[in-house]
């Protein structure tokens, strides 16, 4: 029995051995298909299909609860066996209150930004499908956070024309469908300016973060020495001050949606040169901000929810392709996370309905 091996090389192709030239370097009996629009379409269908059902949308509010719950039973958490790392002198009290229950504020933050990121990402991704695998797989954060910036974002037609949603009219349905379909709306418009105000404020504690540590572990290299103070954060286990590094002040309060406190700590060596060390960002300043983690939850939550319902949308658009149906079907957000509203468009004809996803 003999094997017949084909191998492609430089528009030529091999059959058992031979070469043989056809038509634009192929042989005219094994002629491959064309890698045309059509042929993207479906290879695209089938990688968008593995990406998606890979994917595990509520990994960043697990982590979040993982956090909160580190959080609110941190003497039991981060026990002595846990820091045996650390010298017997250590204070284990004050090592739990500060630099690690520090340290679980921050990785909050950044498990918070990131899913941010990834919602902004998959509608960006979402609007050209054939192009889905080369630009979604390998899309740069940087580029994301200028997206997520653009000021359209409370605008009802942009959001709508970024997401592929129709914009229906009063006259397209019945008035209890288009009472559905105004609250799916409003409740994706309300929920994205709150997404966005979140990520706003708190990427650059993220990236500080992210990138070198440039944040306060140990504020002002100060331990917790008042058992008072370690008594107010027990009372308040879900709040934190984010402490961020910067040396760019007039920079980094530019465009940002909150009026910071700033603090600079001064020395015999500094506090003469100010004006001309901040003017040549050699001075180092702290950023002081409030983070929440129950609100950060929440805030996840809804973009893990508006992520799932791109990937509804984008399943209704391949199905309609496929079976190159003219019924159209688009998904909405409601108050309830990762419950859907589906709006079904048949002809000059809507209908709503609601459902939940799992």
């Amino acid at each position: 029995m003999r094997v017949c091996k084909i191998i492609a090389k430089a528009g030529m192709a091999r059959v058992g051995g031979e070469f043989h030239k056809g038509k634009k370097g192929y042989d005219n009996h094994m002629r491959l298909p064309k890698y045309n629009d059509n042929a993207k379409i479906n290879a695209n269908i089938s990688q968008i299909r593995d990406f998606g059902s890979s994917q595990f949308l509520q990994w960043r509010i697990v982590t979040l609860l993982s956090i909160k719950k580190i959080l609110l039973n941190i003497d039991d958490f981060v026990d002595d066996n846990l820091l045996t790392i650390f010298p017997k002198d250590v204070d284990r009290v004050n090592l739990r209150y500060n630099q690690i229950r520090n340290g679980f504020i921050y990785e909050a933050v950044s498990q918070s930004i990131q899913g941010i990121e990834e919602m902004f990402a998959m509608i960006n991704g979402s609007k050209k499908l054939k192009q889905f695998t080369q630009k979604h797989i390998k899309y740069q954060a940087s580029k994301i956070s200028s997206y997520i910036k653009k000021p359209q974002w409370d605008k009802e037609s942009f959001v709508l024309d970024e997401l592929k949603l129709p914009l229906l009219e009063e006259k397209d349905c019945d008035s209890e469908t288009y009472d559905l379909y105004r609250s799916g709306v409003e409740i994706l418009l309300k929920n994205i300016i709150e997404i966005r105000a979140f990520y706003i404020r708190y990427v650059k504690a993220y990236n500080q973060y992210k990138h070198g540590l440039k944040v306060g572990m140990r504020p002002y290299g100060h331990d917790i020495v008042n058992h008072e103070a370690i008594d107010i954060i027990r009372q308040h286990p879900l709040d934190g001050t984010l402490h961020i590094f910067t040396n760019d002040l007039s920079g980094d309060l530019k465009g940002i949606n909150f009026s910071p406190a700033v603090s600079i700590n001064m020395t015999q060596y500094t506090h003469l040169f100010l004006n001309e060390m901040q003017n040549r960002k050699e001075l180092l300043a702290t950023m002081l901000d409030h983070f929440n983690i129950q609100n950060a939850i929440d805030v996840v939550t809804k973009a893990a929810t508006i992520t799932s319902v791109v990937w509804s949308n984008i399943e209704y658009r391949i199905t309609a392709y496929e079976k190159k149906e003219s019924t159209k079907q688009y998904a909405f957000p409601t108050n309830h996370p990762f419950r859907q509203m589906i709006v079904t468009i048949v002809g000059e004809n809507a209908y709503a309905d609601d459902f939940t996803t799992f």
